[in-house]
C-alpha cells in the first residue's frame, strides 16, 4: 500500500509534505499506528522486546518514520525530497515479510 501512495506523489510535481497530500496523512496514521503498537509492547516486554529480531526491525522502521515525517515537514518549500526519505519508505516493504 505504502508503495502505491509512493509511486502516486512521485507523479505529482509537488513533494512538499506542507500541502498535506492522502498518502502523507495515510503515512502519519500508519507511523502513529505503529508508534502505538511499539510503545505497548515496550511496556510489557521491557528489555526482552528488543531480543526479538522483528520488533527491533519494526523499532527501526518507526524511528526511521517518525524521523521522514519531522524532516518532511521542516523542509524549506523550494527544497526536494532527499534519498534518505526514500530508503526509509522502501524498507517498509519488508514489513509484509514478516
Amino acid at each position: 500500500v505504502s508503495s502505491i501512495f509512493t509511486f502516486a506523489d512521485s507523479e505529482k510535481s509537488s513533494s512538499n509534505m506542507n500541502d498535506l497530500s492522502i498518502s502523507s496523512v495515510v503515512e502519519i496514521l500508519a507511523i502513529c499506528v505503529f508508534s502505538v503498537e511499539a510503545v505497548l509492547k515496550l511496556t510489557a516486554y521491557k528489555v526482552r522486546y528488543f531480543f526479538d529480531s522483528w520488533n527491533v526491525f519494526d523499532f527501526v522502521l518507526v524511528i526511521l518514520g517518525i524521523v521522514t515525517i519531522i524532516i518532511g515537514f521542516a523542509q524549506p518549500e523550494n527544497a526536494t525530497g532527499g534519498g534518505s526519505a526514500s530508503v526509509a519508505r522502501s524498507l517498509k516493504v519488508f514489513r509484509i515479510l514478516r
